[in-house]
C-alpha cells in the first residue's frame, strides 16, 4: 500500500508521519543488517512496510498510548505481521521464491515472538488470548488447503468462522495494545473486536471474487468457487457465473458496512477510514463488470 494511503487513512501530519516511518525503517536495517547482509545491497530495502506496520496508530483515538510504548508497539506490529503474510503466501503458492526465505520467516516470527515477550511480560490473560488465537488462525490455513472442499456442503457459519479465524491474528495485536491503556473501556475493544469479524468476512468473500481462478490453480479453498460448483457440481470449467457473483458482491457489502455500523459512537479512527476506503473496492468491481 502507498505510503500517502496510509498516511491519509491516520490523518496524520507529514513530521509525524515521518517520524514513524524512521522508527520502523530503523527496526528494518538493524533486522537485515544483523542477519542478512549478504543477501541484498547497500541502499536496498531487504523488507517493505505495511499498513499493518503501523497499526496501533490506527486506533489511536480510542486506544490512547504513550509515545514511549508506540516505539516498541510499532517493532512488534511490523514482526508480528510480515511473519504471518510470508507464512500466507508461502502457504498458499506451496513454493518458495527465495532460497532464503524459510529462513527471513523463521526469524521474523522469532522477533515477533521476543517483542511480544518484552511487552506483555507474564501478563498469562493476554498470553492465552494470543495462543489461542494463533491456534485458530493455523486451523483456518489448514482448512483452507486440506480440509474444505468444493464437493461437501457446509452451514454458513462454518464459512464465516473460517473467514474470522484468517484474520483473527490483527485481534491479538488489539489485546497487546490495549494492554498500555489503562483507560481503554472493555466495550470499546468488543465493538473493535465485532469491526474486525465483520470486515475478515467482508474481506474474504470480496478477495475470492477477485482471486478466485488463482486460488483455484494453486489448490486452495475459495468461497466462489464453493459456490459455483454447489451450484454447478458437474462442471469442470471453473467460470464466471452472473448469481455467484452478485451473492458474492452482496455479501461483501453486507459485512463491510457491518463492519462501520459495529465501531458504534467511537470516534473516526484510521480503522474506520480504512473499512470505508476498502468498501470502495466493491464499486470499482461492479463498475469493471457493468462495463
Amino acid at each position: 500500500m502507498e505510503q500517502e494511503k496510509i498516511q491519509s487513512y491516520l490523518g496524520m501530519t507529514t513530521p509525524a508521519f515521518k517520524m514513524y516511518t524512521d522508527i520502523l525503517m530503523s527496526e528494518n536495517e538493524r533486522f537485515a543488517s544483523s542477519r542478512f547482509r549478504r543477501f541484498y545491497k547497500d541502499g536496498e530495502h531487504f523488507l517493505g512496510l505495511s499498513m499493518y506496520s503501523y497499526y496501533p496508530l490506527f486506533f489511536r483515538e480510542v486506544i490512547q498510548l504513550e509515545e514511549a510504548h508506540i516505539k516498541n508497539l510499532l517493532k512488534f506490529s511490523h514482526f508480528h505481521f510480515l511473519g504471518l503474510f510470508l507464512l500466507d503466501q508461502i502457504y498458499d503458492s506451496n513454493k518458495i521464491r527465495n532460497p532464503y526465505e524459510m529462513v527471513v520467516l523463521v526469524r521474523l516470527y522469532q522477533e515477533a515472538a521476543y517483542s511480544l515477550k518484552d511487552l506483555i511480560g507474564k501478563n498469562e490473560d493476554i498470553m492465552d488470548i494470543v495462543e489461542i488465537n494463533q491456534i485458530h488462525n493455523d486451523v483456518s490455513m489448514l482448512n483452507e488447503k486440506y480440509v474444505l472442499n468444493y464437493s461437501q456442503s457446509y452451514k454458513e457459519s462454518i464459512i464465516k468462522e473460517y473467514c474470522i479465524n484468517k484474520y483473527i491474528y490483527a485481534k491479538s495485536a488489539l489485546q497487546v495494545y490495549s494492554l498500555f491503556d489503562q483507560t481503554v473501556k472493555e466495550e470499546t475493544l468488543d465493538k473493535l473486536n465485532l469491526s474486525h469479524d465483520y470486515f475478515a468476512i467482508g474481506r474474504q468473500y470480496l478477495d475470492d471474487l477477485l482471486d478466485y481462478e488463482e486460488d483455484f490453480n494453486e489448490g486452495g479453498f475459495n468461497i466462489y468457487s464453493y459456490h459455483f460448483y454447489q451450484k454447478h457440481p458437474t462442471e469442470s470449467q471453473l467460470e464466471e457465473d452472473d448469481e455467484v457473483v452478485t451473492y458474492m458482491i452482496s455479501e461483501a457489502e453486507k459485512h463491510l458496512k457491518n463492519a462501520v455500523d459495529a465501531l458504534d459512537n467511537l470516534p473516526v479512527t484510521g480503522w474506520k477510514r480504512y473499512l470505508e476506503s476498502y468498501a470502495k473496492r466493491i464499486s470499482s468491481y461492479k463498475v469493471k463488470q457493468i462495463g
